[in-house]
């Protein structure tokens, strides 16, 4: 078997990759037709990273390439080699590489407790490692030790949005399946999750629960206009406001009122306003 050296380049099989690290940043299947797209139009474009250890290459970065390699016809890949470091540090790298373009909160917290459970780090250790706050490590370590087993393997397979875990370690570890099921069933987003699993969690009455988890489209409607009804209620509000400051104006006008303050008091009702037609969406 060939003896790699650090900080080179070498073009090697995609099947030959050790890709024991991909588990904690697994790419979907639609980043990874993305790439074979592109491996197609482009080629490969930049090299893969690799870790040596002993005689074999660990991806750390290029999962999305390796996985995309067949479907675009390349056999090999280029890669770039790093030198041996001790494995909690070849298992940090790809969250090291990879954060600026986004780790999700949930692979965080998979490697969090990968690095605490497996490779024995203290949680001080681990923030050192990954450059964060030890409560950065505690937080991830709470959420996913809250979570059920069966809902880890629902995240890993990318069957549920990642962004719905913090939601749903809000929930007894009992009714998480149920709500996984739901999320799979209605396509539900992460800030959909989050709006019903705060619902659920603040009904008393099982029936509305119940309901929240059974029929969450039509739930959701409701919440959407009961929102615009408060918003509406709040802009009538404002109009009564300006009614009166339209009715006050001579008064204040005799105050003496300076003009700087005038000018803030114009500003931030521009502002107010160019608020409530972004959010509204009307036509200026």
């Amino acid at each position: 078997m060939k003896a790699w050296q650090a900080a080179r380049t070498y073009r090697v099989s995609s099947e030959a990759l050790d890709l024991r690290l991909r588990h904690l940043h697994p790419p979907t299947q639609d980043a990874i037709e993305g790439m074979a797209a592109s491996l197609k139009k482009r080629g490969q474009i930049s090299p893969a990273i690799v870790a040596i250890d002993d005689r074999a290459l660990v991806l750390v970065d290029g999962f999305k390439r390796q996985a995309a390699a067949s479907l675009s016809g390349l056999d090999h890949l280029v890669v770039l080699t790093v030198g041996a470091e001790p494995p909690y540090y070849t298992k940090a790298l790809p969250y090291l590489m990879n954060r600026a373009k986004g780790f999700s909160m949930i692979e965080e917290a998979f490697l969090t407790r990968e690095l605490v459970e497996v490779d024995g780090l203290k949680q001080t250790e681990v923030a050192s490692l990954l450059d964060h706050h030890k409560s950065w490590v505690h937080r991830r370590l709470e959420l996913i030790r809250s979570l059920a087993p069966e809902i880890l393997e629902d995240l890993r397979l990318s069957l549920i949005p990642p962004g719905s875990a913090a939601s749903l370690a809000r929930l007894p570890r009992h009714n998480q399946a149920d709500w996984s099921s739901a999320i799979q069933t209605h396509r539900l987003r992460s800030r959909e999750v989050a709006a019903l699993v705060d619902l659920w969690c603040k009904a008393d009455d099982p029936a509305r629960r119940k309901y929240l988890m059974e029929l969450p489209r039509q739930a959701l409607q409701v919440l959407k206009e009961a929102s615009r009804q408060r918003a509406d209620q709040g802009l009538r509000r404002l109009i009564v406001l300006a009614v009166k400051l339209h009715r006050d104006g001579q008064d204040m006008a005799r105050q003496n009122l300076s003009q700087e303050l005038i000018d803030e008091a114009e500003r931030a009702c521009g502002t107010c306003f160019e608020t409530l037609r972004k959010h509204l969406e009307v036509p200026t």
